[in-house]
């Protein structure tokens, strides 16, 4: 129950750009939870801009 792909998910895997990446987490799932908690612990220590200082897209492909 509740087990399925997001259209994301499934893309990223047939995409020849990105299918390299899937299969080698695929085969070390435990170098997909290094790799991805050092990169959340950089993303989660950068100085994020709020209220006056930041800003928020109204379009995310697009400079406002």
């Amino acid at each position: 129950m509740g087990k399925g792909l997001f259209t994301i998910d499934s893309s990223i895997s047939r995409d020849p750009l990105t299918a390299p990446i899937v299969r080698k987490f695929a085969a070390n799932v435990n170098q997909f939870f290094q790799e991805f908690s050092s990169a959340f612990v950089k993303l989660s220590s950068s100085n994020v801009l709020t209220k006056e200082n930041g800003e928020v897209a109204r379009k995310c492909n697009q400079v406002n």
